[in-house]
């Protein structure tokens, strides 16, 4: 498993006042632990994430057992409207695309990172509420049409200085990352101490 610069619950604790942001309630399911009678758990079973309830102490079977685990419906029909684990991991290992830890501090580092990461977030959950026909088109109208329908968006100067950045506009955690990165991609002087001899 990839290492990040920052943990699930530093994400968490940080992010912890944005709106209309809810995590998992229950633990992952772990396979290394034993688990007692009335333990809650969320799992991926068939392909589908639910939270499951186990029906026995000294339970070590997995969530997929029947007679051991039974599914909580009203728990796993709330899981549409929460942040996963598996959902910040994503996002974490999608950030690390666009994250070179050499340019900052490690204290920078992690923030510009945990903003980036969340730039991931919503804009993975931007384009799971659009389905396959989503749009990521981003940046303020400055020209739209009413009939047959016409939209422009303006160009940003900004980016067209750093267009391999220009991705980070579709969101404002995206720009607030790239904002905080800023100074730090202009350029930097590594100065190396030396000396020549005469020959």
């Amino acid at each position: 498993m990839m290492d990040f610069p920052v943990t699930l619950d530093v994400f968490k604790l940080y992010f912890l006042r944005e709106a209309g942001l809810e995590y998992q309630a229950y633990p992952n399911w772990n396979p290394e632990q034993t688990y007692s009678k009335d333990d809650k758990v969320t799992a991926l079973v068939n392909f589908k994430v639910g939270v499951y309830t186990s029906l026995v102490d000294e339970n070590t079977s997995s969530p997929s057992d029947a007679n051991n685990w039974e599914i909580d419906e009203d728990e796993t029909e709330n899981l549409d409207t929460v942040i996963l684990d598996s959902d910040i991991e994503r996002a974490m290992g999608e950030a690390m695309f666009k994250f070179n830890p050499s340019l900052f501090t490690q204290e920078k580092g992690k923030i510009i990172f945990l903003y980036l990461t969340m730039f991931f977030l919503v804009y993975d959950r931007q384009m799971a509420a659009s389905g396959m026909n989503g749009n990521s088109a981003a940046g303020p109208v400055i020209h739209r049409t009413v009939g047959k329908m016409s939209v422009t968006y303006m160009e940003s100067k900004l980016f067209k200085n750093y267009p391999s950045y220009e991705f980070l506009a579709s969101n404002d955690y995206g720009r607030k990352a790239f904002n905080l990165m800023m100074p730090y991609l202009r350029g930097g002087i590594v100065l190396l101490h030396g000396g020549a001899t005469g020959e």
